[in-house]
């Protein structure tokens, strides 16, 4: 790559566009070409946040020389960019595209981070009734496979994500107001790998840490009463139609891994409220759930070397059916639909709204007295042009005492 100096005018100064700006080793600007002395064209990409916003293309005569330079305006959305490329040396060089991938890859990244549909959210039985006064533990391994659709002017292909997900829960119920309430904590630990590859060339991101811990706090609005113990059991063996109507508030808190330098974190940095509304009808052994929820986001100051990222609410509809066996075995299917998140970074809009939806299938069966098992499937795909098509298969155990 030829030497010389790209200036972005109140922005940052770059060294012969191979100074990398963090430690994954992409570049915010990128000048290529082959011998200057002999080229006729010469192109010149400006990338913004890891997206390129503006790309040139300019003629080069054969005798041109090392103090020789050209200008070129333009206009990018609220940032007037001037750019001059000064200082080129006679050197043969090939394109290396390894920044490209790293910055380009890291600029839509932040799809995965904040999924506008998981598997949580269409989890089965999150309306049901429970004894009060109860403890639950849950222990779940779930892994998944997805394929990130960029957009095309990105030039990369083969955009993808392998994660691992060890997930812990606990949940307590009790009586409030006269209406059965729960609080529920999660807290998982995720081992990832993304990948990309652009003109044939691959590259790597990994992380391995905790990730954000999620809080829930629901309260049966229309309903059983709150009962417990044989009360309770009395009360499920003689009821076999029931209407529930519930309220929920869930957060997301600030706690999982996050370093500021990187555009590919497993905790969000943010605070992220989820209000939820949510009936469970039950006629004989057959139930069904529907959902609504809504999710909004504080900002993240320190989003990437000081950024300030703000995102758009998310919009979900979720729906479940289940059937329980006479044995104690249960299945159920579930599917759901998610819009909106469009984010701003430093007052830039992204255009990366989202419109996803998934679906999933689930099994259970009891252990033991006081332990079950279940297994999901769970599956999304996207109608706007970024998203996550993605599969997680989660098998694991839950306790109550």
């Amino acid at each position: 790559v030829p030497e010389g100096v790209v200036h972005r005018r109140g922005l940052r100064n770059l060294a012969s566009g191979l100074k990398p700006i963090y430690s994954d080793n992409a570049w915010l600007g990128k000048v290529h070409g082959r011998d200057l002395r002999r080229i006729e064209e010469y192109s010149f990409h400006w990338f913004k946040y890891g997206v390129p916003r503006a790309a040139w293309s300019f003629q080069l005569g054969t005798s041109l020389r090392t103090t020789d330079y050209r200008r070129f305006d333009t206009k990018l959305g609220q940032d007037a960019i001037s750019v001059e490329v000064v200082n080129f040396m006679s050197r043969s060089s090939t394109t290396n595209w390894r920044g490209v991938i790293c910055g380009a890859l890291s600029g839509v990244m932040a799809l995965w981070m904040s999924p506008p549909l998981s598997a949580q959210e269409l989890e089965i039985r999150r309306w049901n009734h429970l004894p009060i006064n109860q403890n639950f533990v849950t222990a779940n391994f779930a892994r998944t496979d997805g394929d990130i659709a960029i957009d095309p002017v990105l030039r990369i292909e083969n955009a993808s994500v392998e994660l691992d997900t060890w997930l812990f829960g606990y949940i307590r119920t009790f009586e409030l107001l006269d209406r059965t309430a729960r609080v529920e904590v999660r807290q998982a630990w995720q081992d990832g790998t993304w990948d990309g590859v652009v003109d044939g060339i691959p590259t790597t991101i990994t992380r391995k840490g905790a990730s954000d811990t999620f809080a829930r706090f629901a309260v049966n609005l229309v309903g059983p009463p709150p009962l417990a113990g044989k009360a309770y059991a009395d009360y499920r063996a003689a009821t076999d139609v029931e209407t529930i109507v519930g309220a929920a508030l869930s957060m997301q808190l600030p706690t999982g891994q996050y370093l500021e330098d990187k555009l590919i974190n497993l905790g969000g940095n943010r605070f992220t409220f989820s209000p939820q509304l949510g009936v469970r009808q039950q006629y004989y052994n057959w139930s069904f759930e529907a959902t609504g929820m809504a999710r909004f986001h504080t900002d993240n100051t320190s989003f990437f070397n000081g950024m300030w990222r703000q995102q758009d609410p998310f919009y979900t509809a979720t729906g479940n059916v289940e059937y329980k066996f006479q044995s104690g075995i249960w299945a159920s299917a579930g599917a759901g639909i998610a819009v909106g998140g469009q984010s701003t970074v430093n007052g830039v809009e992204k255009d990366d709204r989202r419109e996803d939806f998934g679906w999933s299938v689930s099994a259970g069966f009891p252990v033991a007295r006081s332990l079950g098992f279940r297994a999901t499937y769970f599956e999304t795909d996207h109608w706007a042009k970024v998203g996550i098509a993605s599969q997680t298969m989660s098998v694991g155990l839950v306790g109550w005492w």
